[in-house]
């Protein structure tokens, strides 16, 4: 099996906890009482923030963070 090229001016991607999407861009949160850091992505984050005594934002996630190619990466925190 080939081992996949890598381009080190590629955007990294990582899973969002609750989904399992492939994102650019998730959101560090505490949201249940084990007060472990979950990566969330901007579709499930309302879901895990509204109305939630446990919720903490602990920052961005990005996978672009060297390189800015996207137009919105320059939102760091979402609107709670």
């Amino acid at each position: 099996m080939a081992q996949p090229e890598y381009h080190p001016q590629a955007p990294k991607r990582k899973a969002c906890f609750r989904c399992a999407t492939l994102s650019l861009r998730l959101y560090r949160v505490r949201h249940d009482a084990g007060r472990q850091w979950d990566f969330v992505c901007d579709a499930c984050w309302p879901a895990v923030a509204k109305d939630n005594p446990f919720y903490v934002y602990g920052g961005t996630w990005k996978g672009t963070r060297h390189k800015n190619t996207s137009p919105d990466a320059n939102s760091d925190t979402p609107n709670a």
